[in-house]
Order: C-alpha cells, then structure tokens, then sequence
C-alpha cells in the first residue's frame, strides 16, 4: 500500500515541478522512503523479508 501512495504522491508534486534536478531529488527521495518502510517493517518484526521482497515485485 506504502509503494503505491508514495509513487502516487510523487508522480503528481513531479508534474508540478519544473526544474530537471528537482525532480530527480525528489524521485530519488521518495524512493528511498518506500525502500526505508519495507526495511522498517523488518526491523519492527511485522513482516519477513520475503513478504517485503514480494510485495515490491
């Protein structure tokens, strides 16, 4: 659900901006915010790495 809120979330402040680096920052940020709540769920032992895996591919 985390995967397609953010990428959501993302394609739509990336129409908005119009410069080319800003919008590689804020790809490259968002990417690593969903990247960082797979890892956390890990952490907090609510999920096992393969159920992060799958729900990513």
């Amino acid at each position: 659900m985390g995967i397609i809120f953010f990428s959501m979330v993302a394609y739509l402040i990336m129409n908005e901006i119009k410069g080319n680096s800003l919008k590689w920052a804020m790809g490259i940020g968002f990417v690593c915010l969903v990247l960082l709540i797979g890892v956390i769920r890990i952490i907090m032992k609510v999920h096992f790495p393969t159920d992060i895996l799958a729900g990513f591919g």
